[in-house]
């Protein structure tokens, strides 16, 4: 047996009296992601049956939610366009 989507999943924990916060999750791109971070410690690794997890520790100031991607609908993509478009007329 192994997890389901809905079953994978992420969980930080840590408080204001730690320096360090402790990250499990059976989400591969998360553990892949974090196996290459310098910063992250694994601590723990296993499967389920065939998903993997892993737990790691972290300096609890180096962690960021920022994702790197932004995601915008065909509307918003034309809105931004539009605007870098105007701007871009009303400085020449």
């Amino acid at each position: 047996m192994s997890l389901n989507a809905s079953e994978r999943e992420t969980v930080i924990l840590g408080s204001d009296a730690e320096d360090l916060i402790t990250i499990w999750t059976a989400q591969r791109a998360t553990i892949t992601r974090l196996r290459g971070n310098p910063s992250a410690r694994e601590t723990e690794s296993g499967f389920y049956g065939t998903s993997a997890w892993a737990k790691f520790e972290m300096p609890a100031n180096l962690l960021s939610f920022r994702s790197g991607r932004i995601r915008l609908t065909d509307e918003q993509r034309q809105a931004r366009a539009d605007l870098m478009r105007r701007n871009r007329e009303r400085r020449s």
